[in-house]
């Protein structure tokens, strides 16, 4: 594959249609795969998955380089190698991500408009003249008001331009959580993935 990858696979994989979800860690679990590629179960889906609570769905966490941050043309190629692999369901694409993987999800959806059907966005921040492009992926957007890397203005200020745009985005705050906070008060939930409706 172009990108080392953890694969979750539910307990019962379809044999057809099975939906996806794509998880991007943050800026700390960068590496080269091989013994490295554990790093991704730090935080978020590939640790919630590894403690039990697999979506019902084939969970893809891959492992961004060291020194680089998310590409969506190499996610995109990631996207269609994992295809050619298994039975994915293309109607039934998802992302999750935290941190520098909030940001690689708003980057990607912004990239393929019409790919996802859904998002699972954590303290990631983009551009707001990208608020347009994000119109018809229904979004859920988490941050913590306290975050002192990526401001809650910015999730809050994106939120409310993809729905000026007539766009589905909801907001959740942490009031007391900073960063990291906000990302275990996420995926914290049995069943994190419930607003992909899997």
């Amino acid at each position: 594959m172009i990108l080392p990858a953890l694969i979750d696979l539910p307990p019962d994989l379809p044999t057809t249609s099975t939906p996806l979800i794509l998880s991007l860690h943050g800026i700390g679990e960068r590496g080269a795969g091989g013994p490295e590629l554990e790093r991704v179960r730090t935080w978020g889906a590939p640790r919630r998955a590894a403690a039990g609570a697999q979506p019902p769905a084939l969970l893809v966490s891959p492992q961004c380089p060291p020194d680089l941050r998310w590409s969506p043309a190499t996610l995109l190629t990631l996207l269609d190698e994992i295809a050619d692999r298994w039975p994915v369901d293309p109607a039934r694409i998802y992302l999750t991500g935290l941190s520098m993987g909030g940001t690689g999800c708003w980057d990607l959806i912004a990239a393929a408009p019409d790919r996802f059907a859904g998002a699972f966005i954590v303290c990631g921040r983009t551009d707001l003249s990208m608020a347009s492009k994000m119109i018809h992926t229904p979004l859920c957007v988490f941050h913590g008001a306290r975050d002192p890397l990526i401001p809650v203005s910015d999730s809050v200020e994106m939120v409310a331009a993809v729905q000026a745009a007539g766009g589905q985005a909801e907001l959740t705050i942490y009031p007391e959580a900073a960063h990291v906070e906000a990302w275990v008060a996420a995926y914290g939930v049995d069943q994190w993935w419930a607003p992909f409706n899997l």
